[in-house]
Parts: structure tokens; C-alpha cells; sequence
């Protein structure tokens, strides 16, 4: 599984107590059962920034956990659910609120909004290029 791949990496920045084959393989496990709930996105995040923030201290699982879902439940990182929408929602989605973020996308001064709208809701599009409005 990759998260164990990745907890392996994090760790490696820091003191490895000589423990027996066993006793890694078990607390690696410990790794990710606490953290197989949670998105690759968030777990990425949270291994990134503990080690910008917290170069010299060896993180717990329970640590990487609480910075992923803190991550994972900011209003940046909400993802939209479209399979909790009733029927009529769904088509006023795809019908209405999709197209019409589409075509703000060419009006400078809605890109933004339709951006967040799009990217919110999973739907692919080209961003801005640099310096464009």
C-alpha cells in the first residue's frame, strides 16, 4: 500500500530505533490502519508540512492524522458529492450551475468563482495562464 511507502519515506528524515524486523513491520502497520481512512492528498499534505514545521521531531500516526484531516476538512479542500444530491439537484448541476461556470470562465472578473465551482465539483478545465486576469 502506498501509505506505508510514504510513512517509510517521512520517517527516514529522523532517529530509526533498532528494533527488531517485527516490531517495524507492526507499528508500520499502526501507520496505516490510522491512516487508510483518509485521502492520499490529505496524507501527502500532512507528511509534507510536519516535516517543514517539525524538522527535528519524529511524528506519531496520530500526529499525521490530526494535519490530514484538519487539511482534509478545510473549505479549500472540499469536494463536491454528487451522489448526495437528489435527482432535480443533480440535473440543476449538470444542466445549469456546470455550463454556466464554463462560461465565466472567459469573463475575467467570474474566473475565479468558476474555478472554484469547477474544481469543487471535479470537473476538468484549463486555469488561468500567468498574468491573465
Amino acid at each position: 500500500m502506498w501509505i506505508a511507502g510514504r510513512i517509510e519515506t517521512l520517517l527516514s528524515h529522523y532517529y530509526q530505533p533498532d528494533n527488531p524486523a517485527e516490531v517495524r513491520d507492526g507499528a508500520l502497520d499502526d501507520w496505516v490502519e490510522i491512516l487508510a481512512p483518509l485521502s492520499q492528498k490529505a496524507i501527502e499534505h500532512a507528511c509534507s508540512s510536519w516535516l517543514r514545521d517539525e524538522p527535528r521531531r519524529r511524528p506519531t500516526p496520530g500526529d499525521i492524522r490530526a494535519r490530514a484531516r484538519d487539511h482534509a476538512a478545510s473549505p479549500q479542500n472540499a469536494q463536491g458529492d454528487r451522489s448526495k444530491l437528489s435527482f432535480d439537484d443533480l440535473i440543476l448541476l449538470e444542466e445549469k450551475v456546470l455550463p454556466t461556470a464554463r462560461r465565466w470562465l472567459g469573463i475575467p472578473g467570474l474566473r475565479h468563482h468558476a474555478e472554484q465551482t469547477l474544481s469543487y465539483w471535479g470537473e476538468k478545465f484549463e486555469p488561468a495562464k500567468r498574468g491573465a486576469a
